[in-house]
């Protein structure tokens, strides 16, 4: 008897060890970031399930875009490769979507499978090396409050995330609160130490948001209103991080940039070094092609130069801003 006992614990301990070396290293986070969800989502709803239920197909069609996702995250690919990933994936042919960035370019495509998951992945390439990686993924099937019934449309399947998906997902997620995707992202430090030889200045590890700023979202350049966190960094007399911007591989923020060191400048607060007068110049008459956006027109093609922008209209849109 003794001995059985003895067999039987041997084997729970080793199921255990088994089931924890499994586990995402991201799970117990993850577990936390969806009990934060639905402790919120509580708040306005006593009870909710899933508009309809998920199929066994739409299950495994998700485990499948899981793993992707997790090789995306997780591994050092060329874009050849996970371009070569996902036509396997799929079983056809895919296009990104590109933005130049100026000496960078942002590469995006939406990655549809046959599950609930429909998933977006995005990818930063400079000096030819993926420096930023991002997954944004959201259910077609969404949760809706049964008590008080009412629908919740913009909100995630979180109910099928946290029994089928949860342990699956080896990359950390976080939801965004009002608009119903789950989001993740990570930058490649390794891959951009700053070197002041090659003429930019890179942005430190531990600047997770402003990475995100740069190698991301500052993909448009805006001709009427200042960049709200450019607003922040000015009010807030950075200058020392407004002129390693001023340097960096992407044109847009380089420019934003600019433009908060003009208001700055143009308003008394701060006198220009020789060094960074002479770089505004360079990117005031750089050739290189951006992305713009007026009121009336969306994402049109050409160099700063060509948009005229004054001295006086920075000072003005800097001075509009609350």
């Amino acid at each position: 008897m003794k001995q059985f006992l003895l067999s039987l614990f041997l084997f729970g301990a080793v199921l255990c060890h088994h089931s924890s070396f499994a586990q995402s290293r991201f799970y117990r986070n993850n577990q936390i970031a969806i009990d934060r969800a639905k402790a919120l989502l509580s708040k306005s709803c006593h009870a909710y399930e899933s508009v309809k239920p998920t199929s066994a197909g739409q299950v495994k069609a998700d485990k499948k875009l899981i793993a992707f996702l997790n090789e995306f995250y997780n591994n050092d690919i060329p874009v050849t490769a996970i371009a070569k990933k996902l036509d396997a994936f799929l079983g056809r042919k895919w296009a990104f979507d590109t933005v130049n960035l100026g000496s960078c370019m942002k590469y995006q495509v939406a990655v549809r499978s046959e599950g609930n998951i429909q998933a977006v992945v995005s990818f930063t390439v400079f000096q030819q090396e993926v420096v930023y990686k991002r997954i944004s993924f959201e259910t077609s099937i969404k949760t809706r409050c049964v008590s008080p019934a009412k629908d919740v449309a913009d909100l995630v399947d979180i109910n099928y995330l946290d029994i089928f998906c949860l342990s699956q997902i080896d990359f950390p997620v976080s939801f965004c609160a009002g608009c119903g995707k789950v989001e993740c992202d990570a930058t490649n430090y390794s891959k951009i130490k700053s070197d002041d030889a090659s003429g930019y200045k890179l942005i430190p590890a531990d600047s997770t948001n402003i990475n995100f700023m740069v190698w991301y979202r500052n993909d448009t350049y805006l001709t009427e209103n200042a960049d709200a966190d450019f607003i922040t960094i000015a009010n807030n007399h950075n200058t020392y991080l407004l002129y390693r911007l001023l340097f960096s591989p992407n044109q847009v923020a380089a420019i934003c940039s600019l433009e908060a060191i003009t208001y700055l400048e143009g308003t008394g607060v701060i006198k220009l070094p020789d060094y960074i007068a002479q770089k505004i110049e360079e990117i005031k008459n750089s050739p290189l092609q951006i992305a713009w956006q007026q009121p009336d027109l969306v994402k049109k093609g050409g160099a700063y130069k060509d948009l005229n922008i004054t001295k006086e209209k920075i000072i003005a849109k800097y001075s509009k801003s609350p």
